[in-house]
């Protein structure tokens, strides 16, 4: 048997037994976030972890000029995202403890 007939039916071969990743290790989230949730996981919770909003006032936008006014300050703020909005979200500043969810999945943050 010649080298040059034998090479493809290796690598052939080994092309069949790679694994191939199911649905979920694709990325199919279980559950999406909610204002309650606190993280478990990661930087979040070091030196004591982290408080996002909690405590603080829930406020629900739709507009970018609304999504800036509630994000800027530093008290304790969840904000909830009912719509994706227009504009250039580049200079909005987001103030320490915040939490920001969208109200739905379909949610985008902003649409240029």
């Amino acid at each position: 048997m010649r080298l040059s007939s034998f090479l493809p039916l290796c690598l052939s071969a080994v092309a069949l037994a790679a694994p191939t990743p199911t649905i979920e290790e694709r990325g199919v989230l279980a559950k999406r976030a909610s204002v309650t949730d606190v993280p478990d996981t990661g930087y979040a919770t070091q030196n004591g972890g982290t408080t996002g909003g909690k405590g603080g006032s829930t406020t629900t936008v739709s507009t970018l000029a609304q999504f800036t006014a509630a994000v800027s300050g530093d008290d304790p703020k969840i904000v909830i995202v009912s719509s994706g909005f227009k504009g250039n979200a580049d200079s909005v500043k987001i103030g320490s403890n915040k939490s920001i969810i969208g109200k739905s999945s379909s949610v985008g943050m902003l649409n240029r």
